[in-house]
């Protein structure tokens, strides 16, 4: 919920910053640019929260659609 809802967050036009509590929120976060931090780096929080900070997402979508053509089903 907490990816999914930062997600949302940024779909709205929102800042979203999401805490580092497991491998796939950080995997992610590298991956495309999402704005993540450990969830004990409280003075990185709080210089987002009082800064500007810009949110580039970048996505592979080469990759992601290498990944949905497997669900197709090919008729002869």
């Amino acid at each position: 919920t907490r990816l999914h809802g930062g997600i949302r967050c940024l779909l709205a036009k929102r800042r979203a910053l999401i805490l580092r509590i497991d491998h796939r929120a950080t995997e992610i976060a590298q991956e495309t640019g999402l704005p993540s931090v450990d969830r004990a780096d409280f003075a990185f929080m709080e210089r987002w929260i009082r800064e500007p900070f810009v949110t580039k997402i970048t996505l592979d979508t080469a990759a992601i659609e290498r990944w949905r053509q497997q669900f197709k089903t090919k008729i002869a």
